[in-house]
């Protein structure tokens, strides 16, 4: 009798215990902003201009329920272009709630879905970034038939940014103890260029483009994208 209540009293604290761990509270309030509306459609020497392109979508395609509309709360694809004629796509892909089972698509893991051989993943480092404060995002490149595409991207998750499955995890597992489902958000920049050769000029414009962007950005919202 004594084991049968000793084990009946486990299984009420595993109970409890699981209850007491179970995030309840969305880190983001709903109706708190829309990337639409925080990201400036002019900045620096870049305005908005039509898409010359189309964006390889934010989600790894197994069927039709993976487009990225259905994955994310929100989703902005955008081009920009300065006065010496360089084009940047942006991307934006942002999820409410980040769980272990539901967590942002890696660019690298949907550029090949589509078809694309990646290369060169690493990250895109600290030089280039000008008076900003480097941001731990990574590069690539991409490239299709009749398309070479050098790509830039990061992911935030909660409070950090978080550019490896193991630092997703950890930081979902942290929020998850303090009552929270974090929200995350993945943001991409890309080029389309003539050849591979123009690869790092390329990222070095796309962090130009970054450094612009953020600093446009109200403060209030700058941990959006870059986290605290």
């Amino acid at each position: 009798m004594t084991k049968a209540l000793g084990i009946a009293f486990s299984m009420l604290l595993a109970v409890a215990a699981a209850w007491a761990f179970t995030p309840r509270e969305d880190a983001v309030a709903a109706g708190e902003f829309t990337f639409e509306e925080i990201v400036p459609t002019a900045f620096g020497d870049w305005q908005l201009v039509p898409n010359p392109f189309s964006q390889v979508d934010l989600a790894v395609k197994r069927d039709e329920r993976d487009q990225a509309s259905l994955l994310y709360d929100e989703v902005l694809n955008r081009s920009y272009r300065n006065s010496a004629g360089d084009v940047v796509m942006l991307a934006i892909a942002w999820g409410r709630q980040q769980r272990q089972e539901l967590k942002i698509h890696r660019p690298e893991l949907c550029y090949t879905a589509q078809g694309f051989l990646v290369s060169g993943l690493r990250p895109a480092g600290a030089d280039g970034w000008g008076k900003f404060t480097a941001i731990d995002a990574m590069q690539m490149l991409a490239v299709a038939p009749g398309r070479i595409e050098p790509v830039m991207y990061w992911i935030r998750v909660g409070d950090e940014i978080t550019n490896n499955a193991a630092r997703t995890r950890m930081e979902i597992f942290r929020k998850g103890l303090e009552g929270q489902i974090p929200d995350g958000v993945l943001i991409r920049t890309s080029q389309i260029v003539r050849g591979a050769d123009q690869a790092q000029s390329s990222i070095d414009v796309q962090k130009e483009f970054v450094q612009n962007m953020i600093h446009a950005i109200s403060p209030g919202y700058a941990r959006h994208f870059i986290g605290t």
